[in-house]
Formats: structure tokens, sequence, C-alpha cells
């Protein structure tokens, strides 16, 4: 009985639903620490579902604006939908997973590895 127990906490435990996604927040115009060496230690996370205006289009995407202003580049990151384009000549890189607006990280990998351990540790419960 306790090892069906701690099967279905697992499950219930990665499968996790999401009712909004979260993003880093912030602007190196504002804060030094949102440049490319970004430090989530420092920055905020939003629920990009209260940063919504218009209920029409969901928020499903946290981005990551990079743009040249004079001799200096500067970073934004936050929510936004897919198609909000407003800054020409800027590199903007998009995803949908919560807080994956940090700077370019192996998270993949990360994510894999916890899956493994997580496997790992359910197989050495399922022989007790």
């Amino acid at each position: 009985m306790i090892r069906e127990t701690v099967i279905v906490l697992g499950i219930l435990v990665l499968l996790q639903p999401s009712d909004a996604i979260r993003c880093y927040e912030c602007s190196s115009l504002i804060s030094p620490s949102c440049s490319d060496g970004f430090s989530n230690s420092s920055t905020r996370s939003i629920d990009c579902a209260q940063q919504q205006v218009y209920d029409i289009t969901p928020i499903e995407y946290c981005r990551k604006i990079k743009y040249k202003d004079g001799d200096r580049w500067v970073y934004l990151r936050g929510c936004n939908i897919k198609d909000n384009l407003q800054i020409k000549n800027a590199q903007y890189h998009f995803c949908n997973t919560n807080l994956c607006n940090s700077a370019d990280s192996h998270r993949p990998a990360a994510m894999l590895v916890m899956l493994l351990f997580t496997s790992f540790l359910f197989i050495k419960l399922l022989r007790l």
C-alpha cells in the first residue's frame, strides 16, 4: 500500500497542472543583472496571466529581447505573446516553459538528469 501511494504521489508531482506560464521580468537599463550574465537570484518572476490586458489572446510565451542601443546591448525579459514584436533590429527569443527566459542554458539536460534521478528513485521504491 505504501508503495502504491508513493508512486501515485510521484506521478502527481511530475504532472502538476499549470494555469499560466511564469517568466522572469527585467530590463538591463534598470538592472545590470538582467544582461548576458543573467542572475535569477536578483530578478523577480511574474505570473503571465496577471500581466494579460485582454482575454482575447492568452500569454503563452516568455521572451528575451536583445538589441543594440548606441554602443551598448540592452536586454529585456518578460511575458509576451509570440507575435508581439515591437523593436526593430533586435534578437528575439521565445520559449513556453516556466522561467525559461533566463540566460541561454542547458535546462533540457538538467530536466533529463532530474527525470532519470526520479525514475531511479521510483524503481528503488518499487523494490521495497
